[in-house]
This record gives C-alpha cells, sequence and structure tokens, in this order.
C-alpha cells in the first residue's frame, strides 16, 4: 500500500496533546507537545483525524485525507494579492521549506484569472502569466512571506493561480512539481 509522508508544524502557546487516528478509529500517532515542534509522519493512504487536547479542555478535531507525498512537501502554504489603483496586481506567498535541504530558488508561472474563469491579460505585455522567482536560502523549516510590486496589470483579475514549480537547492539539485493552488485577491 502506498505512504505519504506528512509535515505537522505546531507552535503552541501552553502545552497540548495531540493525535491521529485513522478511519477505524484507531490511535496512530500521539505526541505532547510543550514548544515549536515539526514533525514528518509517514501514513498509508487513507482518512485520518488530527484530535488536538489542551490541558482538560476537550477536543478539537481536523479531517484530512492522504493522498500522495508530493502535495505535502509544496513550498506554497498560503498566498493572496493585492489590485492596486493602476490595476497592478500585487502577490505574496507564504513559504514553508519542509525539504532536508536549503533552497536557492523557487521558480513558477502565475497565472490571472477573471471571476468567470477566463485567463486575463497583461494590459502591458499581453501575456496571461507571470513568470516569478523566490530568491533564498530557505532553511529547512524557514518560513517567511514574500511579496512583489505589481508583476500584472488589469483591473479584472479575480485570482491567481500557480500551476507548475521548480525548486533548485543550493546543491544545485532541482525539483519539479505540479502545484495547481489558486489564490484570491485579499482586502485592504
Amino acid at each position: 500500500m502506498k505512504t505519504s509522508k506528512i509535515i505537522f508544524s505546531f507552535f503552541p502557546e501552553s502545552t497540548f496533546k495531540c493525535a491521529i487516528f485513522n478511519s477505524k478509529n484507531q490511535k496512530v500517532w500521539e505526541r505532547a507537545v510543550k514548544k515549536e515542534t515539526h514533525y514528518e509522519i509517514t501514513l498509508k493512504k487513507g482518512n485520518y483525524k488530527l484530535l488536538i487536547c489542551k490541558k482538560n479542555k476537550g477536543y478539537n478535531g481536523y479531517s484530512f485525507r492522504t493522498v500522495n507525498s508530493a502535495a505535502s512537501f509544496l513550498p506554497f502554504e498560503l498566498g493572496q494579492f493585492y489590485v492596486d489603483s493602476a490595476g497592478g496586481v500585487e502577490p505574496e506567498f507564504l513559504i514553508l521549506n519542509k525539504w532536508s535541504k536549503t533552497i536557492k530558488y523557487i521558480d513558477f508561472d502565475l497565472y490571472f484569472y477573471n471571476r468567470v474563469g477566463d485567463l486575463e491579460y497583461n494590459q502591458i505585455t499581453g501575456y496571461p502569466y507571470a513568470k516569478m522567482r523566490i530568491i533564498g536560502p530557505i532553511k529547512k523549516w524557514g518560513c517567511d512571506w514574500y511579496s512583489w510590486n505589481p508583476v500584472f496589470y488589469n483591473y479584472s483579475v479575480y485570482s491567481i493561480k500557480i500551476s507548475k514549480a521548480t525548486i533548485t537547492f543550493m546543491d544545485g539539485s532541482t525539483k519539479n512539481f505540479n502545484v495547481n493552488k489558486r489564490y484570491y485577491e485579499k482586502a485592504r
């Protein structure tokens, strides 16, 4: 049976317990977390629940499904963009390095869509995308926001999408990913 490596990062304000249960309600993992911690957990493909219990306060539950291991290693944690008064699209992304190597670059094409899902074109270049690069170094478990001044001009942009990305590590090796994540405008 295929397995997936899942990364969990915890940033507790106090001590709590967390546990993962499979679809048969069997506990497959448990830890008491007291400080900022990152765990790499290998799970079989399937449905799971992550339960978090603060001392004597009950449980919070989160359901998730493991499908493939590549998705859990995508560096794009969060994303959003702003549109300025000139129609300039200013994207920003929260990047987390989940790899054991330091990231040198992350290269990706950013596509722009209107409210009905059609590609929009830059009013200056005429292209429906912008070539983007995040420059590191980003060490293992390094996490930071990366933002740009306008990279695209069009008032009709409703969402942005990263379809593929290439990570270049400091040792020169690379990894290519299908990202297929869409992000939406953040109100100012």
